[in-house]
């Protein structure tokens, strides 16, 4: 009698763990399709943000004719962002009165990063006139930046900040915070 009911009750569990098996596969074999849709929607998105994109070009362009027609409209602006305002130094204020237009654009796939470029008249502290820097958008959410570098004229890059130490005269080397920094490679 107990080697029946041993029986019937291990028929039963195989049984279950078969119609678990079934259901799990069908939940597989669900969520299959549904990635095949979230995909195909995907590359539906993406189409419409390039088809948009290109529309929204010319209208860009148009705008920065106008913003061209006042005399320091980018430091004015960059001026006015309550972060940037407090971080800018007077060298800053200097060197990005000479900037003439900042676009933004974003990689083929805009889930994977933008360019923000910032283009200069000639000036007297780089030679670049253009500086980019690169937003990298990886899948597990973390950000990598990268910048273009500053080709520096001699005597203009701004020194850093001070480390606490003394110079070689004993004396505190002073350094000057720059936003500059963030696209300084050297």
């Amino acid at each position: 009698m107990v080697a029946k009911k041993a029986r019937i009750a291990a028929e039963a569990e195989g049984s279950g763990h078969r119609e678990v098996h079934r259901t799990i596969e069908r939940m597989r074999e669900l969520q299959s399709e549904l990635d095949k849709i979230n995909s195909r929607a995907d590359e539906e998105r993406m189409k419409i943000v390039h088809k948009y994109n290109k529309i929204r070009d010319p209208v860009y362009a148009r705008r920065n004719d106008i913003i061209n027609c006042f005399p320091d409209f980018w430091l004015s602006t960059i001026l006015l962002h309550p972060v940037l305002e407090i971080i800018f130094t007077g060298y800053d204020k200097e060197v990005f009165g000479y900037l003439d237009s900042l676009t933004m654009e974003d990689f083929p796939d805009p889930r994977e990063g933008y360019y923000i470029t910032f283009t200069f008249k000639p000036n007297p502290y780089f030679r670049n006139t253009k500086l980019t820097k690169t937003i990298n958008f990886s899948d597990g959410g973390t950000q990598k930046s990268v910048s273009s570098g500053i080709f520096w004229k001699r005597g203009k890059k701004p020194k850093g900040e001070s480390n606490g130490r003394k110079g070689g005269n004993k004396r505190p080397v002073r350094w000057e915070r720059s936003y500059c920094y963030c696209f300084d490679c050297s």
